[in-house]
């Protein structure tokens, strides 16, 4: 009586063996497209491991210089790195040394400015002035996010970042549409998220960034995380302690991001 019946266990076995080997794979399989690094991530971050610490804080510093110098006494005219990013001409996967570009009266410091910034150069602002600036404004950065990178892929602007969740940590890229509303407002909307290769939903981000703004009392928390709930928001960012900066207008391109800001009193 115990051949028969073992014999019946044989093909159970190798049942059960194969489909914990097929299960095995697939967790395998999901777990490599889930951690890996896309494509669009490993080009902006080669350009942040491979460009020395002083060179990105020069970087972020001199982008931050020309914001102020668009908004004060000391614009300058548009050059031709410019001009070709602002018509989609330039070079795919090259950072020129860009310029300023100018859309009103050379005498009116108040009037509407039109700056054109590099990916590379954001990501270099980003690594280096990011914390601090977020820090200035009575905030902190959410714990599960770090190494936050601004790139392009496929027509989408991305958010990039490292998010860390039950000790694994993975590329996250947040696929966002920015939009200037009339009545001086902005809407962000979240047209997609991947973790790794893998698309998820965006409840789990969402989540996460009201919980995020819950603990945080400043008001670009609570701005953020409007901002990827689909909310407007006033596009106003301080640029000192007596000014502002409001944007008026955005656009993107494979190369980098064209932004029409204007100077306001508080």
């Amino acid at each position: 009586m115990s051949e028969p019946s073992r014999k019946r266990r044989i093909p159970i076995v190798k049942i059960t063996l194969g489909l914990l080997a097929l299960g095995l794979a697939t967790v395998g399989v999901l777990a490599y497209l889930l951690l890996a690094t896309p494509g669009h991530v490993r080009q902006a971050q080669a350009f942040i491991e491979q460009t020395p610490q002083p060179k990105l804080s020069q970087i972020a510093e001199s982008l931050e210089q020309r914001f102020t110098n668009r908004l004060g006494d000391n614009a300058s005219s548009i050059d031709n790195s410019t001009r070709q990013l602002l018509q989609g001409t330039a070079s795919a996967g090259t950072s020129p040394d860009l310029s300023l570009a100018r859309n009103s009266s050379e005498d009116d410091e108040n009037a509407p400015q039109t700056i054109t910034m590099s990916y590379d150069e954001i990501n270099a602002w980003l690594s280096q002035r990011l914390d601090s600036w977020v820090r200035n404004q009575g905030g902190q950065l959410p714990q599960f996010a770090r190494d936050y990178l601004l790139t392009h892929k496929d027509g989408r602007l991305a958010l990039a970042f490292r998010m860390s969740s039950d000790g694994i940590s993975g590329w996250v890229s947040v696929f966002l549409k920015l939009q200037i509303n009339t009545h001086d407002t902005a809407t962000v909307t979240v047209t997609g998220i991947e973790a790794g290769h893998l698309r998820m939903p965006s409840n789990n981000i969402s989540l996460r960034l009201r919980e995020y703004a819950k603990k945080n009392a400043s008001s670009s928390a609570k701005t953020l995380a409007d901002a990827f709930n689909g909310k407007s928001f006033d596009p106003v960012f301080p640029m000192d302690r007596k000014t502002d900066v409001r944007v008026t207008d955005i656009s993107t391109t494979q190369q980098g991001i064209t932004v029409t800001i204007v100077k306001e009193k508080r």
